[in-house]
């Protein structure tokens, strides 16, 4: 777990769920909207991208919906209408959109961890056993490889006998995401610091980390090492440290991280609360929403 955790804050920023950059476009033929003025895509889609921000998912669906009547092929609309769409519950539709996007993006691995999930809710077993299989040869980012290891066991346990052919195009490597390497982009100070804590070398990851570095991604890792050595109460100020400087998945990662020092020092009801505001964030990737729903 602390490995996972490190690594997701001390790495590049992920692809996620209500964060992945809008497709370069030529402009969008316009429309009208309720009020009568003309809209565009891009107009709706920022009238969609805050309405998500604010939780409000009926507004976001609306908007997302007319974006996508306008650009049917952008795969930044569809993703984004997919999530407000199985925010809101309305799983059968956000299935289809869920679908309609990895037709245009295989290679979108949290999509397809979504669409499992979903699948998997409506007991649609032999089909959510395909989507966490297609999950797992998407997902090339080495943080996230033991979720593709438990996607696979998942899918072997939903449906062990499937072995119908996927109606989606599969990515090829050219077509991975490109990942940034965790050393590289802490240009290389907390690589070895990094390398202990994968090894769950807590002592040694702690002795690594630079005591002059107070950056946010030192403080995770300090707050990981710290919290490896069941050191709670220090780990708890490292991870609010660390959380005053990062932003998207990385801040939800080490909210996660306060989470569970929280949890080692019996604060349950404000563990509780971080793992609510983890479900509800949209920049939370879909694994570590998976694991705020299990502690919670």
């Amino acid at each position: 777990m602390l490995d996972i955790l490190l690594v997701l804050c001390l790495g590049a920023q992920t692809p996620s769920q209500a964060s992945e950059p809008a497709a370069a476009e030529p402009p969008a033929p316009e429309t009208e909207g309720e009020d009568g003025a003309e809209e565009d895509a891009a107009a709706l889609a920022a009238r969609g991208q805050a309405a998500i921000e604010q939780k409000d998912w009926p507004a976001a669906i609306t908007a997302f919906t007319r974006a996508r009547a306008l650009t049917p092929e952008d795969p930044s609309v569809v993703y984004r209408q997919a999530f407000a769409l199985r925010k809101a519950e309305r799983l059968s539709e956000a299935v289809e959109a869920y679908r309609a996007h990895l037709t245009l993006k295989p290679d979108n691995a949290d999509a397809w961890y979504a669409l499992a999930a979903i699948l998997e809710k409506l007991q649609m077993a032999p089909e959510a056993a395909e989507a966490y299989r297609r999950y797992a040869e998407a997902e090339r980012r080495p943080k996230y490889a033991s979720y593709a290891a438990g996607a696979l066991e998942k899918a072997e346990a939903l449906d062990p006998q499937s072995a119908s052919p996927s109606p989606y195009p599969t990515p090829t490597e050219s077509d991975a995401p490109a990942t940034a390497s965790p050393i590289a982009s802490s240009g290389g100070r907390l690589g070895p610091a990094l390398e202990a804590l994968r090894a769950r070398d807590f002592k040694a990851a702690l002795r690594l980390v630079p005591e002059s570095d107070k950056s946010p991604r030192a403080q995770a890792a300090r707050a990981g090492a710290l919290l490896g050595l069941g050191r709670a109460a220090e780990s708890e100020a490292a991870w609010r440290e660390a959380l005053a400087g990062l932003r998207g998945p990385a801040a939800a990662t080490a909210r996660f991280g306060l989470a569970e020092a929280l949890r080692a020092r019996g604060e349950l009801k404000e563990a509780k609360s971080l793992y609510a505001q983890l479900i509800e964030d949209p920049s939370t990737p879909p694994a570590l929403v998976e694991l705020a729903r299990e502690r919670r």
